[in-house]
């Protein structure tokens, strides 16, 4: 559950209660906004319940219905005169209808619906203070924009996010999958030139428009924790939240059993060991855990490794793509390792073509290599790391044998996934294509 807050006073501790307990808390920021999270406990009971928010002496009080099923995601906002706005929907692409339901307005007084400060819709309250209406999302550019129903003085404030159209994406060129790992910084962390661009590579996703978003691990800095998701991941990154198949990193373990990472991303991340597998196409794609030793096992004979050699026996294609947070090699620092040998062994055996990792805050392309680090163009995997989502640039420390490009710049690798080939691209904030190229698979 995410919650946000708008006009408190300013850097105050805003705190969350849920039937009177504290649940989470956040920093207002300099304008008195701020975003955090809580999880749901199952022992709660159904129905509606009471979620209070207070800071520096402001309080606004609300409800929160729990229901068994799962439904549609949708926004309430409660203001503390008591006044509430409902939205069917936290947006959608262009053309979408977002339902609105307003209470506790001034009666029969004008309403006005703006987003980003421009009206967009208007009307009048009714004499009970309420107002129902309807708008479309518009054909902006992607993002989340401030939504806001206002009246006299009274204003509600709330969001709407632009998403892009699901029909556009599955047409839009050759690229399939967007990649990259340590994106977001701390709500309010500033961005500067060589840290913090998490929302410009948020707009490069945004722009490439694929079937499929990979956050490679770390999605969420220091701690993996919903609030600060909530706040600055979710915002950017999160609006092709319906099309990611995420990886798990070492900052998400920062919370017990990775709760925040497994609460937001939900059943897609396989909770609780984290590793699955999917199609793309004609691809088989596995999703791994490379957080070993301290947290799982990635040994020869481990669940992991079993389960890995289990699935890709059973899904035989002819291209393959593995995924995971820690690069087997690099030149940034982190060189060859025995955490993941006995996983590039599995992968190797079994004809994996591509791999991709992060950690290394670094963009790095090496040539295909056996699990040893030898060249081996003929049944070699190709690494790449593409740790450079937002979060700061990292340095290289000396040339790792076969690496064939690195580059210190923020920026997404798009793979375009063919049935029996692919081609890459690492294109930076700046629109530029640093690194392409192509290969066929074994």
């Amino acid at each position: 559950m995410i919650v946000r807050g708008r006009k408190f006073p300013r850097r105050r501790t805003a705190s969350v209660l849920v039937n009177g307990r504290e649940v989470a808390k956040g920093i207002t920021n300099s304008i008195g906004n701020f975003a955090t999270g809580f999880i749901v406990q199952r022992e709660w009971p159904r129905g509606s319940i009471s979620i209070i928010t207070r800071a520096g002496g402001r309080q606004v009080i609300g409800k929160l219905r729990i229901v068994s099923r799962r439904v549609t995601p949708y926004t309430v906002v409660h203001a503390s005169s008591g006044a509430s706005l409902t939205m069917s929907r936290y947006g959608g692409p262009p053309g979408t209808w977002v339902r609105i339901a307003a209470r506790g307005l001034p009666g029969r007084e004008p309403v006005s619906i703006d987003l980003s400060g421009r009206q967009i819709a208007r009307g009048r309250a009714g004499v009970n203070g309420r107002f129902f209406g309807a708008v479309r999302v518009p054909r902006l550019e992607v993002g989340r924009r401030e939504f806001d129903v206002s009246s006299g003085r009274l204003r509600l404030g709330s969001f709407l996010d632009i998403l892009a159209s699901p029909s556009s994406r599955l047409s839009s060129g050759r690229v399939s999958l967007v990649a990259a790992g340590d994106i977001a910084c701390q709500p309010g962390q500033p961005r500067g030139p060589r840290t913090c661009r998490y929302a410009d590579t948020a707009r490069l996703v945004a722009r490439l428009n694929p079937a499929v978003v990979a956050p490679l691990g770390d999605f969420q800095y220091f701690t993996g924790s919903l609030a600060t998701a909530a706040g600055a991941f979710d915002g950017t990154w999160g609006l092709f939240k319906d099309r990611m198949r995420p990886a798990l990193g070492d900052h998400e373990y920062q919370q017990p059993g990775a709760s925040g990472y497994f609460t937001y991303f939900g059943s897609v991340a396989a909770p609780p060991n984290g590793w699955y597998s999917y199609n793309l196409g004609a691809w088989h794609v596995v999703v791994l855990n490379s957080e070993c030793p301290r947290y799982v096992s990635c040994a020869a004979g481990s669940p992991q490794e079993r389960w890995l050699r289990a699935d890709l026996a059973v899904h035989r294609r002819s291209c393959t793509l593995a995924y995971f947070s820690e690069p087997r090699f690099s030149s940034a620092g982190r060189f060859v390792t025995g955490r993941m040998a006995a996983i590039w062994q599995a992968l190797y055996d079994n004809g994996v073509d591509v791999t991709l990792g992060s950690d290394a805050h670094v963009y790095e392309r090496f040539a295909p290599q056996n699990p040893a680090g030898i060249h081996d163009p003929a049944r070699g995997i190709r690494q790449f790391t593409v740790g450079t989502g937002g979060k700061d640039l990292g340095r290289f420390v000396r040339i790792a044998p076969n690496s064939e490009v690195r580059l210190r710049s923020f920026g997404v690798l798009a793979l375009r996934m063919d049935p029996s080939s692919y081609g890459w691209q690492f294109i930076d904030v700046n629109g530029r294509r640093r690194d392409s190229g192509g290969a066929g698979c074994r």
